[in-house]
């Protein structure tokens, strides 16, 4: 299967959406100084882990436009919870100009990751492609 297939839907899908959300789990929890594994805990956890877990969330959903259904089963949540993520991410960046630059920065980087990691992925899918 070459990439642009991956691209354009099936099973290759769920692994751009899962790679998408790791990403932003591994971003939030360098950002906020949490460990991935309370942020992929389904336990409560603090407000810290909470807000990096809440951001991770949102730069998943708002940042990349993942469905809210693909982004809660990624993170292990309802959807409903993801939405309530996001505003929770939201109401914070109108309040704090500081965590909406900080925000703002980590949606950048990660573009710059996801973009490195397809481009990866399209060079190994077009040697594969070859006669």
């Amino acid at each position: 299967m070459s990439w642009n297939q991956c691209v354009q839907g099936g099973g290759s899908r769920l692994l751009y959406e899962a790679m998408i959300c790791r990403q932003c789990e591994a971003v939030a929890a360098s950002a906020f100084t949490a460990p991935v594994t309370d942020i992929r805990s389904a336990q409560r956890r603090c407000a810290p882990i909470a807000m990096a877990r809440a951001t991770a969330i949102h730069l998943a959903a708002a940042g990349f436009g993942l469905p809210d259904a693909a982004t809660g089963r990624l993170f292990g949540r309802h959807r409903s919870t993801i939405r309530h993520a996001c505003q929770r991410v939201e109401d914070r960046r109108e309040t704090d100009p500081v965590f909406d630059m900080i925000l703002a920065c980590l949606d950048y980087g990660l573009r710059l990751k996801v973009a490195a990691v397809l481009e990866n992925a399209r060079a190994i899918s077009a040697m594969g492609d070859r006669p």
